[in-house]
């Protein structure tokens, strides 16, 4: 069931101390990313610089400057639920064209995941891989690219490959998106792994959902 805080048209606030800065309207999501369209308000002028530098890096791959802005955002503005209630975590961007895209999670991610990032490369299929691991090191999401030309070959979340499974389309899924490592990563062999920060493992993530996405609907099964 959808959670109510992701119906379209639902409202998410932004603010700096106690004053309201912008709107965000929800227009859909691609979990654990919600996006929206960005109605800004009084005082977020003094923000639309760090959101554009952070773009800029992300664009760049200037991985430890996205990581800086990340936290100033962070020390200095908070965000709500429809219902009012704080969101106890997130990672915001909004973008140029008046739109945003952010995940979250109501506790904080260091109480809740010691997520880490990685990645790795296959030489004998040439495809590299990036994951998203929990505290015990198996796999939340993972991302494959063949190379050369880091063509999407997947790009797969555990909990959405359990949602599918508990629905009966976990074909449909697989068939899109693919799938996720099952064993965790202390029982691997022969990786030389590359750790990663979150902003650019979400990038990889990003694009190639697109990718994805993009192919099924030209090519529906």
């Amino acid at each position: 069931m959808t959670s109510p805080n992701l119906t379209l048209g639902s409202i998410w606030r932004l603010h700096h101390s106690d004053r309201e800065i912008a709107r965000l309207t929800v227009t859909g999501a691609d979990m654990p990313w919600t996006h929206a369209e960005v109605e800004t308000l009084p005082g977020f002028e003094e923000f639309g610089p760090l959101f554009a530098e952070q773009e800029r890096a992300v664009d760049e791959e200037e991985w430890e400057q996205a990581d800086a802005c990340y936290t100033q955002i962070r020390s200095a503005l908070t965000m709500t639920f429809p219902d009012g209630s704080p969101v106890a975590e997130f990672m915001l961007h909004i973008h140029d064209d008046g739109t945003a895209g952010w995940r979250w999670h109501d506790e904080p991610f260091d109480t809740v995941l010691v997520t880490r990032w990685l990645r790795c490369f296959w030489d004998e299929e040439a495809v590299r891989f990036y994951f998203e691991l929990d505290t015990d090191g198996y796999v939340i999401r993972q991302v494959e690219l063949q190379e050369p030309g880091s063509k999407a070959l997947a790009a797969a979340s555990l909990a959405e490959w359990q949602q599918a499974q508990r629905e009966g389309r976990l074909a449909e899924y697989e068939s899109v998106y693919g799938l996720t490592a099952e064993l965790p990563v202390s029982e691997w062999e022969g990786y030389d792994p590359q750790w990663l920060s979150a902003h650019e493992f979400e990038t990889v993530w990003s694009t190639a959902r697109r990718e994805l996405q993009d192919r099924q609907q030209r090519h529906p099964s």
